[in-house]
């Protein structure tokens, strides 16, 4: 933990549900996803291909995404 910060990874993030996440991350977190879904929807399906390709984590996390206003663009 280099300055008191932990590091987490994209794959363990999802996998554990940010478990290992500070709450700055987890608010960073959403605020980047919301970017990607709301601003950048193709470059968020290119990171979808990358790390959710078979889509377990998208429909693992639909019903807090819907919660929150996040939609997944179709593709």
């Amino acid at each position: 933990m280099a300055g008191g910060k932990k590091n987490v990874s994209l794959p363990d993030a999802l996998r554990t549900r940010c478990e290992k996440c500070s709450e700055k991350q987890k608010i960073g977190s959403e605020k980047i996803l919301r970017f990607l879904l709301e601003k950048k929807p193709a470059d968020y399906l290119e990171l979808e291909k990358i790390y959710d390709s078979d889509r377990k984590y998208r429909n693992l996390y639909k019903e807090e995404a819907d919660k929150r206003g996040l939609k997944f663009p179709d593709k």
